[in-house]
């Protein structure tokens, strides 16, 4: 599951088009349908704010420019005069144990999911980090879960530039759903012991007396 909707400025941008909407300081990118077509020229309905729907994109690795494609695409009947976040929700594994984000904001936390799998063990998946910051309720379980976790996620696509100027993305998580398969953690953490009441051994327990421990050295 990718699945991504909300109210957003339809741009003309370098390319091709995109979608402005509220927490992307990076549009993002249409790459074309859902059903694998070209997307057709949008020209004529550029800045107008329309209702999408459609899917993250799977790229190999991990998401660094916010790339959907497009399932409806529709400007309302009434204009709508402003934009919304882009809801995100998406089905994974997550990969490393959620960890703080930065010195700064050591109340962030992140981890990347993988929401689609690669074609074969030796190519990676498509992952995109999730955050949960201190004030969203999700926070706290967020924090507990293991590496290889399964979840169904929630939250709005963001969008950012480094100091380097480069395109990164992720959803600020909002809900969360953990999957009853156990994590790759928990199926190879070993037994908790919580009890043992193994009787001491006496050499009553044997037919004959204990056998003297052989001497490491003989005397000649």
């Amino acid at each position: 599951m990718r699945l991504v909707f909300g109210h957003a400025k339809l741009l003309a941008i370098p390319g091709g088009f995109g979608l402005e909407a509220l927490g992307l300081a990076v549009p993002a990118r249409l790459k074309g349908l859902a059903n694998g077509s070209a997307l057709p020229d949008l020209t004529a309905s550029a800045g107008q704010i329309v209702d999408f729907s459609g899917l993250l994109d799977a790229p190999v690795g991990n998401m660094a420019e916010p790339t959907l494609l497009v399932s409806d695409l529709a400007v309302p009947q009434h204009a709508l005069a402003t934009t919304t976040p882009l809801l995100v929700t998406v089905s994974g594994r997550i990969g490393k144990t959620p960890e703080p984000n930065r010195k700064e904001n050591p109340d962030w936390f992140s981890a990347s999911i993988c929401y689609q799998n690669g074609p074969n063990r030796d190519v990676n998946g498509s992952w995109i980090r999730l955050t949960a910051r201190s004030f969203a309720s999700v926070a706290d379980a967020f924090q507990t879960l293991e590496s290889g976790t399964k979840i169904t996620a929630s939250g709005f696509l963001e969008s950012w530039l480094t100091e380097n100027k480069q395109a990164r993305c992720g959803i600020s998580l909002r809900g969360m759903e953990r999957s009853n398969v156990v994590s790759y953690a928990a199926a190879t953490a070993p037994a908790q012991t919580l009890i043992t009441a193994a009787a001491p051994t006496t050499a009553e327990d044997f037919d004959g007396p204990l056998a003297e421990p052989e001497d490491a050295f003989t005397a000649a």
